[in-house]
């Protein structure tokens, strides 16, 4: 497996969270995965026809991205699990080289509210 630094940035109505790790890519059949630990959790992002992005930690999540349909996901977080709707409404999945990028906007539908949320991922060997 060959290592990547990765910039994360995630944006949502609540706020902003940003960070640079180094990454673990392989290839699969479904598109380049890259492995990574970030503050609070480790991240796996998938980048293919879906994007599929999955955390680990005190708020655990695996999250599809698919601009064609809405998909169904469940966050685990310390008070429970909260059933999410995931619908993409921007998606750009771009590679150049051995460098990857996807830039995604995304609402999650809970059972109460809505809420908008923004993805920045790069990955460069």
């Amino acid at each position: 497996m060959k290592k990547y630094k990765v910039f994360l940035s995630a944006e949502s109505e609540e706020g902003r969270e940003s960070f640079c790790a180094v990454a673990e890519r392989s290839c699969g059949k479904n598109g380049d995965e890259f492995v990574f630990s970030g503050r609070d959790g480790q991240y796996r992002i998938l980048l293919g026809e879906r994007v599929v992005i999955s955390r680990t930690g005190e708020l655990a999540y695996r999250l599809t991205l698919d601009a064609s349909e809405q998909t169904q996901a469940v966050l685990q977080t310390a008070f429970g699990e909260i059933p999410v709707g995931v619908r993409a409404e921007r998606l750009s999945v771009r590679s150049r080289g051995e460098s990857f990028f996807l830039k995604a906007e995304y609402i999650l539908s809970f059972p109460d509210f809505t809420q908008k949320h923004k993805i920045v991922f790069t990955a460069k060997e």
